[in-house]
């Protein structure tokens, strides 16, 4: 397990999960964040399952960023899955069509099961 300033990674079952520490996604953090994932996913595959239990404000940037890094996994050979993901960012994601771009999971472990 690796700790850093936005977020927790934790190999498990042959997936990275990341688990956001919110409460919001917004530019800043998706750099941070974005680093460590480039650095780290390609241990795990490119198979990434993120946490978004506790990111209650998602801004068009911290979408842009998630857009930015399914992209990098699928051309890897990999994918990510997100979970935890509230009503109001899942509202979000249905209205911009990304519920259909992301690969969703009602949690960890439905995430890992698409992811492997």
């Amino acid at each position: 397990m690796r700790e850093t300033t936005h977020c927790t990674l934790e190999p498990t079952s042959g997936v990275l999960i990341v688990r956001l520490k919110g409460p919001s996604l917004e530019e800043q953090d998706a750099r941070s964040i974005l680093s460590d994932l480039q650095a780290h996913a390609p241990e795990w595959n490119w198979r990434v399952a993120i946490d978004m239990n506790n990111v209650e404000f998602l801004a068009s940037s911290g979408i842009g960023s998630l857009i930015n890094f399914h992209r990098t996994c699928a051309g890897a050979g990999g994918n990510m899955a997100m979970f935890g993901v509230n009503d109001n960012i899942q509202g979000v994601f249905k209205v911009t069509k990304m519920h259909k771009f992301f690969t969703m999971a009602k949690d960890q472990a439905q995430a890992i099961k698409k992811l492997t």
